[in-house]
Formats: C-alpha cells, structure tokens, sequence
C-alpha cells in the first residue's frame, strides 16, 4: 500500500461559514491586490457536482465586491501615498470557465479561449474580454452576468 503525506495552510469543517473561508483563503489576496503589493489575484473553486461551490463562490464574490471599494475608498481617505485609490484605479473583471478540455469567455458570449505562455513565462488567456467595475454593484452585476 503506498502512503504520501499532504501539509495544508488551512482547513475547514462542514459546520464553517462562508465568511469563514472569505476570512483565510480570500481576504488576503484582496489585501494583497488592493494595498498596492500585487495586482492580481485569482481564487477559485474545484470539487464534485452538488459539492457547494457556487453557492460559496457567491458569497465570497459579494464580500471580495465590497472589501475592493472599501479598501479603495480607505486609501483615498488615509491619504497614504502610493497606494491605489479610486481615482487611480480601474477594477475590472474577466470570468472565464474551465471545462472538458474547454476554455470559455463568459462574459462574451461563451467564446471559446485560448490558454497560452507568453516570453517571461506568465500564463495568458488570449481573447478574454475585461469589463470595468466603478462600484460594488457594477462588480456583481458582472459576476451575475457570468454565473448564467
């Protein structure tokens, strides 16, 4: 019989909230995009058919919604040079959707993407179209928009 071992950052219990998994897997990229260390972040669910990820997904995406603005709107008001501020940034957001070997813009009309390396060696989805959030609203409004 073979045996491995696995280390993890994190783990949860059925009875955890989704504000729970925002708290430890989410937030932090938020923090980390926001706050003028990165820029991107990705977060993203895997597992089985009825496991719970959409009905996750969709809390952690009104809470990342709110912290963006509100993170914004605090470096604007801190008055902290350098760091992004509404008048400073755009927020957009893409949505695409891995499936069956598939790649696939939802956003666009479900048009069928390409997942390439580019020189430096960063992953580029070719054809992903980006839409520009000014607010919490217009962020879920798209997100909306990409869960259909």
């Amino acid at each position: 019989m073979d045996h491995a071992s696995f280390r993890f950052d994190q783990t949860f219990h059925e009875s955890d909230t989704t504000s729970d998994l925002y708290k430890f897997t989410t937030q932090p990229l938020v923090d980390f995009a926001v706050r003028g260390n990165g820029g991107r972040a990705t977060c993203f669910a895997y597992g089985q058919t009825g496991s719970g990820k959409t009905h996750t997904m969709t809390g952690i995406q009104a809470m990342v919604a709110a912290d963006i603005f509100a993170l914004l709107r605090e470096n604007a008001e801190g008055g902290a040079e350098g760091l992004p501020t509404p008048a400073s940034t755009i927020v957009t957001v893409s949505f695409f959707e891995l499936y069956g070997g598939r790649c696939q813009d939802l956003l666009n009309e479900r048009h069928r993407l390409k997942i390439l390396e580019d020189g430096k060696g960063e992953v580029v989805v070719t054809g992903l179209e980006e839409y520009e959030a000014t607010d919490p609203g217009e962020f879920l409004t798209l997100v909306e928009a990409g869960n259909r």
